[in-house]
């Protein structure tokens, strides 16, 4: 059994779909409308993506000392102190 034309009409309306920001050089730029459902939101957020506009003028946060964040072992560049602590998980 399929779906009617109209039903499949309902569907694509109730698709739900919203604007991101994402850094294009040093600006934030809103994206056109993409998928919201929550595995897109997750994937966009964790690609880099925001959900509202960065509050800070349009330009992207820096990390606080403004040094570069490199693994001892193995001069990986992290971008975050986040990152650099969870790559050096991988050699302990």
């Amino acid at each position: 059994m399929g779906l009617l034309d109209s039903e499949i009409q309902s569907l694509n309306k109730s698709r739900k779909r919203a604007v991101y920001w994402r850094e294009v050089g040093d600006e934030w730029v809103a994206t056109a409308p993409l998928p919201a459902d929550p595995m897109s939101i997750q994937h966009y957020l964790s690609k880099g993506f925001r959900a509202n506009k960065p509050a800070n003028g349009g330009t992207p946060k820096k990390d606080e000392v403004g040094e570069t964040l490199s693994c001892p072992e193995c001069e990986f560049i992290a971008k975050s102190s986040f990152g650099l602590q969870a790559h050096q998980k991988k050699h302990k």
